[in-house]
């Protein structure tokens, strides 16, 4: 039980990490490219 919602929890970080990448990209494209390409 407690492993699920803890999952689903990631999944809602990871999504809203992805949006939070994806405006960074458009606002200032060299320090969220630099920091994308070392993940």
């Amino acid at each position: 039980m407690g492993k699920s919602s803890n999952d689903a929890a990631l999944q809602h970080l990871n999504s809203a990490q992805r949006l939070f990448w994806e405006r960074a990209d458009r606002g200032s494209g060299t320090i969220a490219g630099s920091v994308r390409q070392g993940k």
